[in-house]
């Protein structure tokens, strides 16, 4: 690599950097932006969402600490919407280790089993339209 292409690249790495440490910096006040929103429900693991993390693990559901607690919240969350009437629920999961679907669209068996528990559609993008919703989805 030239002296020339080497100075653009750690250019663009340095421009990289800090537009990162920006976004850091911003962060705190990023995220109480959100907590304000009276759309966006904050909330702590409770008891039940633990021992649904706790069973997540154990059946070799969700691989990670981290996926296990966020996945143990929304099936626990959406279940309680079940119970208490709401037939729509919905969530959007861009994380491919948490979506019920493969690139290819192939189920992944036992995360599409625990969705489908809690009685929620889960879409790959924001737009709700990704993967189709089958008919006959509501339960």
């Amino acid at each position: 690599m030239s002296d020339v292409d080497s100075a653009a690249v750690r250019a663009a790495v340095d421009k990289y950097e800090s537009a990162i440490k920006q976004d850091l910096d911003r962060l705190d006040d990023t995220i109480r932006t959100l907590a304000g929103l009276t759309y966006v429900r904050i909330f702590g693991l409770e008891d039940a969402m633990l021992a649904r993390s706790t069973e997540l693990a154990l059946a070799g559901i969700a691989p990670e600490p981290f996926d296990q607690a966020i996945l143990a919240g929304v099936l626990v969350s959406a279940r309680r919407l079940w119970d208490s009437g709401e037939r729509d629920i919905s969530f959007c999961e861009q994380d491919g280790d948490l979506q019920p679907f493969g690139k290819s669209g192939a189920n992944k068996r036992l995360l599409k089993d625990a969705y489908d528990e809690s009685h929620v559609r889960v879409y790959g993008d924001f737009t709700l339209s990704w993967p189709p919703r089958s008919n006959g989805f509501e339960r």
